[in-house]
């Protein structure tokens, strides 16, 4: 009796509590933070990447060639750049580079988001109420940590990227300079009424040379490349390992701290926009933009030494004025040339393809991890399940087999 009364009592005393227990249960997977499987990381990050990298590799090889013609004294506005590689080198001058961004980006972020999660899991705290939580510093570190690792494995692969968006510029740019400047000297031949047309358009196509030859002399030191494979293999036979990780440490000063703030100010927003009735991608963006703009911006004048080292511009133009080697004598002959203007070359453009780059593949790995890793269960669930089964057939015909002998041997002793 004293069970049959207890249990009435106890769910009576239950039903308020129930009430407001269940909402609470409801709200700890969203505070949980549950480190997803490896695999479903890595191809969440490489996948992402991959895709997002080619739709914005024309705003990298407008933001390559701005720093690159500062470097030799030119500087141009983002559109008038623009118009200029869309003038020389047509649509397709704006992929210049795709193939090695593709490779840079789509390994970058999977080893990225792999260390990432790998890192979160480490430095984060559990809660009381079994939360897993983060505080700024462990963020910042968890993104800093894995992006250094992962620019300083594939460093060889943006030098390669670096080069082939510039070279493909020069070598766009000297055709059409040497063609005017031997129509010029056409025109010059011709009556004296004409005289004064060809003495303009020689002078015309004589800075355009000029300008040429500037050029190539700046980018004498870079080769033209077929491919990926096949820079790789010239830099290494002519330049050595040293000439793939040119430049290594101004990466590392860019991607680094970029990512250690941006994850910061990343989950710091999305914890604060993240409500019950609000689309998760549409906030997963609008943090990953503010983010990526802030980082982008504090991390510019790092890049614009990457970029020029990479191009052997910083260094054969500094060994040339008498300035040192390195990191601090490209940044000083930068300073130089342009004054505090230099640190911000190329920032729109950069801005514009950081920020779109980072908060969609930010987005689409929010949205492919869960995805992948339900697939991934799924498929060793259905694994597991045909194993057994093979594995119950298999007994099943041992056992069959064992009582045939049986029975056998039964009927062969009762016949003796």
């Amino acid at each position: 009796m004293a069970p049959a009364t207890a249990s009435p009592v106890k769910g009576k005393q239950a039903d308020p509590s129930a009430a407001d227990a269940e909402p609470q249960s409801s709200e700890k997977p969203k505070k949980t933070n549950k480190k997803p499987p490896t695999l479903a990381s890595a191809l969440s990050g490489a996948i992402s990447g991959s895709l997002i990298s080619a739709c914005v590799q024309p705003l990298d090889v407008v933001r390559t060639k701005m720093q690159a013609d500062a470097a030799r004294g030119l500087v141009r506005s983002t559109m008038a750049t623009a118009t200029v590689v869309l003038r020389e080198q047509g649509v397709r001058g704006f992929w210049a580079g795709t193939g090695p961004s593709v490779i840079r980006v789509g390994l970058g972020a999977g080893l990225h988001f792999v260390l990432l999660e790998q890192i979160r899991a480490a430095v984060s705290t559990t809660a009381p109420d079994g939360a897993q939580q983060l505080s700024n510093m462990g963020a910042a570190m968890a993104g800093g940590l894995s992006r250094a690792v992962a620019a300083i494995l594939l460093c060889p692969v943006t030098v390669v990227k670096t080069r082939m968006e510039y070279v493909a510029d020069v070598g766009a740019a000297a055709g059409p300079a040497a063609a005017a400047a031997g129509g010029a000297a056409a025109g010059a031949g011709a009556g004296a009424a004409a005289a004064s047309r060809a003495a303009a358009a020689s002078a015309a196509s004589g800075a355009a040379a000029a300008a040429a030859g500037a050029a190539a002399g700046a980018a004498g030191a870079v080769p033209v490349y077929r491919d990926t494979g096949h820079a790789l293999a010239s830099i290494l036979r002519t330049e050595g390992v040293r000439g793939l990780f040119r430049g290594v440490w101004p990466t590392v000063l860019t991607n680094a701290p970029y990512s250690g703030l941006y994850y910061m100010m990343y989950t710091r927003m999305k914890e604060n926009l993240t409500a019950e009735g609000r689309p998760q991608a549409a906030v997963n963006f609008a943090s990953g933009v503010v983010a990526a703009v802030a980082a982008t911006l504090l991390t510019q004048p790092a890049d614009v030494v990457r970029t020029r080292m990479q191009l052997g511009l910083g260094t054969a133009a500094g060994a040339a004025a008498g300035a040192a080697g390195g990191a601090w004598g490209t940044l000083g002959l930068a300073l130089k040339q342009q004054g505090p203007a230099a640190l911000l070359t190329g920032a729109a453009p950069r801005v514009l393809k950081r920020t779109t780059q980072t908060a969609l593949v930010w987005t689409l790995y929010e949205e492919l991890v869960p995805r992948i890793t339900a697939l991934g269960y799924a498929a060793k669930e259905s694994w597991e399940q045909r194993a057994g089964a093979a594995g119950a057939g298999a007994g099943a015909g041992a056992g069959g087999a064992a009582g045939a002998e049986g029975a056998g041997g039964q009927r062969g002793a009762g016949g003796r």
